[in-house]
């Protein structure tokens, strides 16, 4: 039996060296392995923030622009020397005036399909 003692001890040896060599640079590769992939993870995600921020602002450009510009088209109805005429007292004349207003209101705004005149009791 003294032999199959002495037979492992060299061996036991062997494996022991392995493994205290082994186990602790398994260890540190696992380790850089999981910082690499938070570094990349935090990478694509600042990245994926960054395209959605992007993509916001130019939304929010877009939606700004298309206010502002019914806003100035609005202004610009509400401004013409036309249109009060039109409010105060109705006649051939005026609504004559007011009918080239918005005919030449939706020439300068080729967006414009129609433009309706609308009483306060919601006739046209």
């Amino acid at each position: 039996m003294k032999k199959t003692k002495e037979a492992h001890g060299p061996r036991k040896a062997m494996i022991r060296s392995f493994l205290l060599a082994f186990v602790p640079m398994s260890l540190l590769i696992l380790g850089l392995g999981l910082w690499s992939a938070q570094k990349l993870f935090e990478k694509n995600l600042a990245k994926a923030q960054s395209d959605q921020a992007a993509v916001l602002n130019t939304r929010t450009a877009i939606i700004t622009e298309d206010i502002d510009n019914g806003l100035e088209k609005l202004l610009a109805i509400l401004n013409d020397p036309n249109l009060m005429p039109a409010l105060t007292v109705e006649t051939l004349v005026t609504r004559k005036r007011l009918e080239e207003s918005f005919v030449t209101l939706c020439l300068r705004n080729r967006g414009f399909d129609m433009v309706r005149w609308i009483d306060e009791t919601g006739m046209e």
